[in-house]
């Protein structure tokens, strides 16, 4: 989801995911430094191995990734 998190005007994308367990707090993952609410279309993606997920947007090209671990 696209949103403004920081009043900069450029709208980052988070994910807030859990790995199944109830009693897990969620995980947010931010992506920041990319403007994806720009009007341009973006490919993003979100790869998850065991307790660790990327997301990356754009990555085709001179793209942005973050990976964090749950």
């Amino acid at each position: 989801m696209p949103y403004d998190t920081d009043g900069d005007g450029m709208s980052e994308l988070i994910v807030t995911y859990t790995l199944g367990l109830k009693s897990q707090s969620s995980t947010v993952v931010q992506l920041t430094g990319v403007n994806v609410g720009d009007g341009q279309w973006h490919n993003i993606s979100v790869w998850r191995e065991r307790r660790q997920l990327t997301l990356s947007v754009d990555s085709d090209g001179d793209g942005y990734s973050v990976t964090s671990t749950a």
